[in-house]
């Protein structure tokens, strides 16, 4: 996008009528879990903004009573109103809602908590569903989904840039709506993406029950870090792959506890979701994190605390089932930092399986420093491991492993939203 487009979006965005302001929600209204609007967290503020409309205004000055009534929109709704019968754009500030909305955010807390433990139901909103997936509006069935993935140690606030760009752009505001997935970053990489997988499937089915909403079939996901491994698990094939580095004995033959079995198919095999058309990679480690493998990363690993109901049941698997590699492979379940260490089978096998035909993909990859990207890391994952063969674009950034938050990276995503958007409109 060029710089005169973009001068032009802010123009836009900037001018209008009305006064913006940031609204809470009202509280004690949940909406019904089928059509996903309950997974709009309650503490969220949104951007709107009031008009005064004066009735009869040149009757008031000569009689010196002014009658009129407040009107509130919300840009999801419109994005103008009717002024003596001539539309007027309305000006919004979604930058200032999105930091009242951050402003003491339990989210924050959650970044390493939720590394550490497996507590995510005590960091989401009392109404929300268990599965992590938390919607910035009630959800649009003409609208292309992004969801937003984060990495390791973090949170859904580490995208405040990137959902400001989005919010503030009407182009992109008028064809999109932004989903945040939320997740335990300490547990399994297989465990939490087939946790994104379900949540995902949920809320379309939530939204479209009957199937018949092009837009949401149109689905972007956007992922940093550890976010992009789980993100890759809904695009790929992954056959027995993973499932053949824990046990030679196929899965049915085994002694297991349907809820037992369920949870490994989940968590294990894997198929391209049919919905997700479009991945955009951000500083992820393919191939693994060189500090994973380090001391510091070994001692973080022994300090996670993985759910209490997954080791049970993978203890219960074990002492039913004479399997010596189950045994070595499975006596300590793995916990996200061993799965990203590069000597890892679950990471060497990951990085061995392409992204689905049919899923377009694209890297953006930090390197700090000037020197030659393919020689350097951003800090926490070398380019050698972010980079992918066979993605329609990749941009090298110059800057740390926080990169979604750069200027340069954002206005990639936003390119590729734009192509995207224009092709999903031709189909």
């Amino acid at each position: 996008m060029s710089d005169h487009h973009l001068a032009q979006t802010l123009d836009l965005y900037c001018s209008g009528i009305g006064a913006p302001l940031a609204a809470s929600l009202r509280q004690g209204s949940a909406a019904p879990i089928s059509d996903g609007a309950n997974r709009v967290p309650p503490t969220l503020k949104v951007p709107v903004t009031v008009v005064l409309r004066i009735a009869a205004p040149r009757q008031s000055l000569t009689t010196g009573v002014v009658r009129g009534q407040l009107e509130v929109y919300a840009p999801d709704q419109t994005a103008i109103v009717a002024i003596n019968n001539q539309e007027q754009p309305l000006e919004f500030d979604s930058t200032a809602a999105l930091a009242y909305t951050l402003e003491g955010s339990s989210w924050y807390e959650f970044e390493v908590a939720g590394f550490l433990n497996s507590i995510l139901s005590a960091y989401l909103p009392q109404e929300a569903p268990p599965d992590g997936l938390l919607l910035l509006h009630p959800p649009r069935r003409d609208r292309i989904p992004v969801v937003l993935v984060h990495g390791t140690a973090s949170s859904p606030a580490r995208w405040a840039e990137l959902i400001n760009e989005i919010e503030g752009d009407p182009w992109l505001r008028d064809r999109y709506q932004v989903w945040l997935f939320m997740y335990a970053t300490g547990n399994p990489v297989g465990y939490s993406g087939g946790q994104l997988r379900q949540a995902l499937e949920h809320v379309v089915r939530e939204v479209d029950p009957t199937g018949t909403a092009p837009a949401l079939r149109q689905m972007v996901v956007i992922c940093h870090s550890q976010g992009g491994l789980l993100t890759k698990l809904t695009a790929v094939h992954s056959g027995t792959r993973f499932w053949d580095n824990i046990s030679k004995v196929p899965l049915d033959a085994l002694t297991v506890e349907p809820q037992t079995r369920t949870l490994i198919r989940q968590s294990l095999f894997f198929e391209p979701l049919p919905f997700v058309k479009r991945v955009i990679f951000i500083s992820t480690p393919h191939r693994g994190s060189y500090q994973a493998a380090l001391r510091l990363g070994r001692l973080a690993s022994w300090f996670i605390t993985l759910p209490s109901d997954l080791t049970q049941r993978m203890f219960i698997l074990i002492s039913q089932n004479q399997d010596k590699l189950l045994v070595q492979r499975m006596g300590k379940l793995p916990t996200s930092v061993d799965n990203m260490d590069p000597s890892s089978p679950f990471i060497q096998t990951l990085a061995t399986i392409p992204v689905a035909d049919g899923i377009a993909a694209h890297s953006i990859i930090a390197v700090q420093g000037n020197g030659l990207p393919m020689t350097g890391d951003d800090g926490i994952v070398k380019y050698e491991s972010a980079h992918v063969e066979g993605v329609e674009s990749e941009v090298v950034v110059h800057f740390g492993h926080s990169v979604q938050s750069h200027p340069q990276a954002i206005e990639e995503v936003r390119r590729i939203l734009l192509l995207h958007g224009q092709a999903s409109s031709r189909q």
